[in-house]
């Protein structure tokens, strides 16, 4: 007997998930380990640039990654949310980490 695969959704939603990350370009090499008494030589760069990038997943195994640009805030957030519903062209349920740059 063939099992039927359960669907908890809708057929006409898809369920997508969403995660960002900021990705540092300079090393942070201001820690490091030493011998108890020395004074290490620490390299400190100063630059705070990074990279800010997120991405959707859906259900069906398809990978949508958007640039955050400068900030991660709502705006940006919702460029990329409006970009992915046009890009799917249906309905979406989305599933939402508690990060910052989430709460709308």
């Amino acid at each position: 007997m063939l099992k039927s695969k359960k669907r908890l959704l809708n057929p006409d939603y898809l369920f997508v998930t969403q995660d960002e990350s900021s990705f540092y370009l300079d090393s942070n090499r201001s820690k490091c380990w030493a011998i108890k008494g020395s004074k290490p030589i620490k390299f400190i760069s100063g630059s705070k640039t990074k990279i800010n990038i997120g991405g959707f997943y859906t259900e069906n195994r398809d990978f949508y990654w958007y640039d955050l640009g400068i900030k991660k805030n709502t705006d940006s957030f919702l460029k990329s949310l409006i970009k992915l519903k046009k890009d799917i062209g249906r309905k979406i349920f989305l599933l939402l980490d508690r990060g910052l740059s989430s709460k709308i």
